[in-house]
């Protein structure tokens, strides 16, 4: 991103605990942590657990300039040989910072480590029970191989997204101190669309800033990558007790009644009581069938309330979701022939050519996608949807899509930052903000 635009992310960078959004418990949690180590009563290491982009590192930041202690940060994923483990951060584990004040031993990104190196675990175990300053680790998801036996020696903490309201609050407070025009509705649907990511929530109020937020400039942003709301669903439905969030992700899901069945039925494994899930996803089902054939919409709350109630008394607290196998078996089907079409009337267009032309020269397109550096571009360039990635993607497994989507938004976001910033330099705030 240029640099004019990333300039509120560095402004409100959170410093202080006052100015962090989100995860409350967890932020007091870090501040009775670090209190018992000063007052010379060690206490377990931490184990921040979420999402990239979360917040997990930047409170980190936070607890030492709270404190005035010395932070020593050291990535795991970068610096993996048990030399540089034991030589760094066993020596600044021992020792204070200046004047003798305690020091935070940041360990980021601990799922990161090699599967090679077997020796990094046990080191970085032997840091953690031998250690004289508090020791904070993070790790985007803690039942990774490399993260499981960190568990016994720490106390696990897991993130969460800030609620929309927490963002639309805090967006409001931004946007009254840089002046920024906005109507109170537009903001809160800003802060909707950011699926809790407050630095992406920033970005998007950045670039919107020379012509406020209103209803219309908000499509300067497009749509966001639904997939990731997909995966928030399935967390829900799958890990959480409280209906009413569930209910609340569920409706706000930007995907078709067939297909989140689909998703369901794929990983109902995961639950221990099959008969009753199974039970209870047929009954969805029911209503799904009655909604199509009676046109009757009142069913929809009853749809959305079995799946959101259904058991949570799952196997596991993690799990790798996996997409319907009923898209990998989609070439055989009529629906599969028009996705193919879909696709083959985007590119088409994009290169001015047929999309007889196109289809004829499918696999070759294919070949394209297998490209880990191509598959962003192309998918952000096409304007691809979920179904019709998934259908030219070789590898249909949820960490590679979620990982093209994701890269396809930065690259959406910035292509949109470098259109508005020829809107500006153009003069054209005024008819923007009229469109």
């Amino acid at each position: 991103m240029p640099e004019a635009w990333s300039s509120l992310v560095r402004k409100y960078e959170p410093k202080t605990y006052e100015n962090f959004v989100g995860n409350r418990k967890i932020v007091e949690r870090t501040r009775e942590f670090l209190k018992s180590w000063i007052r010379k009563k060690p206490e377990k290491a931490l184990l921040f657990v979420g999402p990239p982009g979360i917040g997990k590192t930047l409170l980190a930041y936070v607890m030492a300039n709270e404190f005035s202690l010395q932070l020593f940060e050291i990535n795991a994923s970068d610096e993996r040989s048990k030399r540089l483990l034991e030589g760094r951060l066993l020596e600044a584990s021992q020792n204070t910072g200046l004047y003798g004040r305690l020091r935070l031993i940041l360990i980021d990104e601990v799922d990161g480590l090699s599967s090679t190196d077997r020796q990094a675990v046990p080191t970085i175990i032997k840091i953690i029970k031998e250690s004289k300053n508090p020791v904070v680790l993070t790790a985007n998801d803690d039942y990774a191989k490399q993260v499981r036996p960190l568990r016994a020696y720490t106390e696990v903490l897991k993130f969460t997204r800030p609620d929309y309201r927490e963002i639309f609050s805090f967006l409001r407070r931004v946007a009254v101190r840089e002046n920024i025009e906005f109507n109170e509705d537009a903001l809160l649907v800003l802060a909707r669309n950011t699926s809790g990511d407050v630095r992406a929530a920033l970005e998007d109020l950045e670039m919107l800033k020379p012509f406020g937020v209103y209803e219309r400039s908000l499509g300067f942003l497009g749509t966001r990558q639904r997939s990731i709301k997909i995966f928030d669903a399935l967390s829900r439905i799958f890990f959480s007790t409280e209906i009413s969030k569930n209910l609340e992700v569920l409706n706000s899901l930007d995907l078709d009644k067939d297909s989140l069945i689909a998703w369901v039925e794929e990983n109902i494994h995961a639950f221990e009581d099959l008969e009753k899930a199974g039970e209870k996803l047929s009954r969805a089902d029911l209503f799904n069938g009655r909604i199509i054939t009676r046109q009757y919409w009142g069913f929809l709350r009853f749809f959305y309330a079995v799946l959101a109630s259904l058991p949570q008394d799952n196997k596991t607290k993690y799990m790798r979701f996996m997409f319907p196998s009923i898209l990998s078996k989609m070439a055989r089907t009529r629906e599969a022939r028009q996705t193919r079409k879909n696709i083959a009337s985007k590119i088409a267009k994009k290169t001015h050519t047929s999309t007889k032309d196109v289809l004829q020269n499918f696999s070759f397109f294919q070949i394209l996608f297998s490209s880990k550096e191509l598959a962003p571009y192309l998918t952000e360039y096409l304007d691809l949807s979920l179904e019709e990635l998934s259908f030219v993607l070789p590898e249909k497994e949820e960490k590679t899509i979620r990982k093209i989507l994701d890269a396809s938004l930065e690259i959406r976001k910035k292509r949109i930052s470098r259109q508005i910033t020829e809107f500006s330099r153009a003069g054209w705030e005024d008819r923007v903000k009229n469109f």
